[in-house]
């Protein structure tokens, strides 16, 4: 990449370059990784970027009036107003540490172990580095309905930074869910995701004029936001079919289904396409259905004609025997490739009851939402 091969990875003292343009270096390379991190954990992709490739520092803390070609001026110690992006950059290595260290595919043994080290780092040590607390709000922060250029741009800054933190509290803990039972850091892991995934929906729902403008972070994505919802989802879930530790773990409906309700709305503001479309219309289906009352089922078009018009767009027009069997939602088919890959990789009897309920075609009919993947539901 880029960055790599003009050695923007390297601090610039070892080019000789003055305060100012080594600052500026220091500032363009950590704009580079973060994207580059935020793009890998989003698709799960590699990187090509690994922190112990690493040797530049991070950016200064430092005001822009701050710095000249020859020299770094004095200044009053405070806080500047770059110091959010500074706490950026230490919350994305915290990330690309989580990231090689629980989500390489390579490196799946010993997981709750390793759980349990990056709880660790993350929770006890994280604060103490970045010398912010996370629960408590700025005197200085706008109200969440400014309208101002500047104090949009503050409360951008603040909920990008808020949003990544949980994000980043929430992918530690999300591999426990997968855990049997019996094992000890299932119900600790439960409760911390689904603590993590609440507090990014509320964040998120609160500033949800503002994440229009930071959707280039994990926590803000459309994506995100509706995997975040199925969390506390899960959790109602289990609490309501099952006993003994999960019934005895401090949860609140009302939280979860308020946290999930928060996913919706934000959903509902900001739409990048069909696809959200159909996540909020399913989300607000799971919503009905595992906190109680009839779920209102998604809009469709008429059954025939949304039948064939998914048999042509799945399979260019020439849909054989067995392809009209397998889509065919009226009755009984062979399972799916994607139900045979979600019985294989889901290892948690609860979780993959969960998810075949959730989304298996032979237990909602409605799953398929009744259309082709280029048409828009009614009524949404």
């Amino acid at each position: 990449m880029a960055a790599l091969e003009v050695g923007l990875h390297h601090d610039g003292k070892q080019f000789k370059g003055n305060p100012l343009e080594t600052e500026m270096r220091r500032r363009v390379f950590w704009c580079v990784f973060m994207l580059h991190l935020f793009n890998s954990s989003l698709q799960g992709l590699p990187r090509a970027l690994h922190e112990a490739d690493i040797t530049i520092a991070e950016p200064s803390d430092i005001d822009d009036e701050h710095l000249t070609p020859t020299e770094v001026l004095n200044h009053v110690p405070s806080r500047t107003k770059i110091h959010r992006f500074v706490t950026m950059c230490r919350l994305c290595r915290i990330l690309s540490r989580v990231m090689d260290v629980l989500y390489t595919h390579n490196k799946r043994k010993q997981a709750s172990t390793r759980i349990e080290q990056m709880n660790r780092l993350c929770c006890e040590h994280l604060l103490d580095q970045l010398d912010f607390s996370y629960t408590e709000i700025p005197d200085d922060l706008p109200e969440a309905d400014a309208q101002s250029p500047a104090e949009q741009a503050i409360l951008a800054s603040y909920a990008n930074e808020q949003l990544l933190y949980q994000y980043i509290r929430w992918l530690i803990h999300r591999p426990g869910l997968a855990f049997g039972r019996s094992e000890p850091q299932f119900a600790a892991c439960l409760q911390t995701a689904t603590d993590a995934a609440c507090k990014l929906l509320n964040t998120a729902n609160a500033y949800k004029e503002v994440v229009a403008f930071i959707k280039c972070t994990p926590g803000a994505h459309p994506l995100t936001l509706f995997v975040a919802a199925l969390t506390p989802l899960f959790r109602r879930y289990l609490i309501r079919s099952k006993g003994g530790s999960i019934n005895a773990m401090p949860a609140s409906g009302d939280e979860d289904h308020q946290a999930c309700r928060n996913a919706i709305n934000v959903l509902r503001y900001a739409q990048w396409d069909y696809a959200d479309q159909a996540r909020r219309a399913q989300l607000e289906y799971l919503v009905a259905k595992v906190f109680g009352g009839r779920p209102a089922q998604p809009s469709r078009i008429n059954s025939d004609q949304s039948r064939s018009t998914w048999q042509t767009t799945t399979s260019g027009g020439n849909s054989s025997g067995s392809e009209t069997q397998q889509f065919n939602f009226s009755g009984a088919h062979p399972m799916s490739y994607t139900e045979q890959q979600i019985e294989h990789m889901t290892a948690h009897d609860d979780l993959r009851s969960f998810v075949h309920e959730a989304f298996s075609p032979t237990a909602d009919p409605w799953a398929g939402f009744g259309t082709g993947w280029g048409q828009t539901p009614k009524g949404i």
